[in-house]
């Protein structure tokens, strides 16, 4: 009995091994050997957010004297916790291919004869068993591909959030930019319309104008200073939502944006922003790999109407003969529920035509969007150009000489104020286009989804 034992245990530790091999030279595993690698991304949000001091996460730009746009854009994407939470989801998602691909677990199977337990007549009677089931060739490879594919999507998903938290990063710098320089401008005006007010009131004692000169001086100053008020809030207003993104509390102090931003530079033409948009997009990427997952869940359809081979063998000792005692066995399903597989590959199908057609939709919504973005980048190029060369040293000079004018007597005070009022909507309509055509250029990058500077030409 204990060398049949013996046998028997030998003959199963060979039909394990052969199994284990036919499946592994029959299923075609490539995500063992390659396994999915993560997209172009930054480093997970969490990680560089976690290893910092904690007076430094509170607040990450306390050592800046200005606020620098590069630096805001990594600290919004690495304290975000939607960002982090997707992260851990498209890092979840790369495990699933060597779930889905891998073979089923062998079965074990054990029986005895308890009649024979103790008997001197009998040998003892058992038998024991080994089976492994084998999907239809190619279906295991195919539901990796599908596994593997819905991974690359949720990387670009990821891609795809990332982009927009920049975007909204870059619209809250440029707001920023441009409240702190209409603040600017209003002190300047602040300053200028106080030596308005003493000069009217010297002439006014002087008797060269009239009393209405100083109380409008008095009056446009009061409107200044409002003005300033009112700036001052939506200064409040912008690094509250700056501070949002930043998840610190909304009246966390930053400092203070830059005095200028880069200039006017030339754009690539719309065709190659619209060619780099069909290709690089994340969103669309997503559902060009959404596409490919239809396709292969039509093809596992189809391979569902073949059988499934299950490989056993065993060991019977039941039987006299120690011939007859080794058993190896193949069986097969009989796929007949047709209606239910034809179901299954209409359903696939149809399917698969929803994701091309959401596919060619957002081609299409990529290639508007890029060329809105630009046409609204080149608008505002033309404006910031329009006011620094002509507008701004236009009134500079017109508000001189109205000053110029108004102290030796040769104009009015309406004429002087007027001059001013219109080098202030002047220049305000310079950082206000300025900040407006750098929002254009964040709104193309996200449509495009790769920055312009790797797209960009010389003027």
């Amino acid at each position: 009995m204990f060398s049949s034992a013996i046998h028997a245990a030998r003959f199963a530790f060979l039909f394990f091994v052969s199994a284990l091999s036919a499946g592994c030279l029959s299923t075609e595993l490539p995500y063992a050997r390659r396994p999915v690698r993560p997209p172009s991304i930054d480093t997970p949000p969490s990680s560089a957010h976690t290893t910092r001091p904690l007076e430094e996460q509170d607040m990450p730009f306390s050592r800046q004297a200005e606020l620098n746009l590069v630096a805001l854009r990594q600290a919004v994407l690495q304290r975000n916790p939607s960002l982090t939470a997707m992260h851990r989801g498209w890092q979840a998602a790369l495990e699933r291919p060597l779930q889905v691909s891998a073979l089923d677990d062998p079965t074990f199977s054990y029986g005895l004869a308890p009649a024979t337990i103790g008997s001197s007549d009998l040998v003892f009677g058992q038998r024991f068993g080994l089976s492994q089931r084998f999907p239809w060739a190619g279906t295991l490879r195919l539901r990796g591909e599908v596994a593997r594919n819905e991974a690359r999507a949720a990387g670009e998903d990821v891609n795809t959030t990332r982009l927009q938290l920049i975007e909204a990063t870059d619209r809250a710098f440029y707001d920023y930019y441009f409240v702190q320089r209409a603040l600017d401008i209003n002190r300047v005006n602040q300053d200028l319309l106080l030596e308005f007010q003493r000069t009217t009131e010297t002439r006014y004692g002087a008797g060269l104008v009239s009393k209405q000169d100083a109380l409008q001086a008095e009056v446009e100053h009061q409107h200044i200073v409002h003005r300033g008020i009112v700036l001052e809030h939506a200064q409040v207003v912008t690094i509250a939502r700056l501070n949002t993104l930043l998840h610190l509390s909304p009246e966390a102090a930053l400092p203070a944006p830059p005095q200028t931003l880069p200039s006017v530079r030339a754009l690539p033409p719309i065709e190659a922003l619209q060619a780099a948009a069909i290709q690089d997009q994340p969103a669309l990427r997503a559902l060009a790999l959404q596409v490919e997952v239809r396709r292969a869940n039509v093809r596992l359809a189809r391979l569902d109407y073949f059988p499934q081979v299950t490989i056993s063998g065993g060991y019977n000792s039941l039987w006299q003969a120690d011939d007859l005692r080794p058993v190896v066995g193949v069986s097969l399903n009989f796929p007949l529920q047709l209606e239910r597989r034809n179901a299954a590959l209409r359903e696939a199908r149809a399917q698969e035509q929803q994701a091309q057609a959401r596919f060619e939709e957002h081609r299409a919504q990529v290639a508007f969007a890029v060329s809105q973005a630009t046409h609204t980048v080149q608008e505002n190029a033309h404006v910031v150009k329009l006011y620094a060369a002509t507008l701004v040293p236009a009134a500079e000079e017109n508000l001189a000489a109205a000053r110029s004018d108004y102290e030796t007597g040769i104009t009015d005070f309406l004429t002087l104020i007027t001059a001013e009022k219109s080098l202030t909507l002047a220049t305000l309509n310079y950082h206000q286009a300025l900040a407006n055509y750098h929002k254009g250029r964040a709104e193309l990058e996200r449509a495009v989804g790769l920055p312009l500077e790797d797209l960009e030409v010389l003027p």
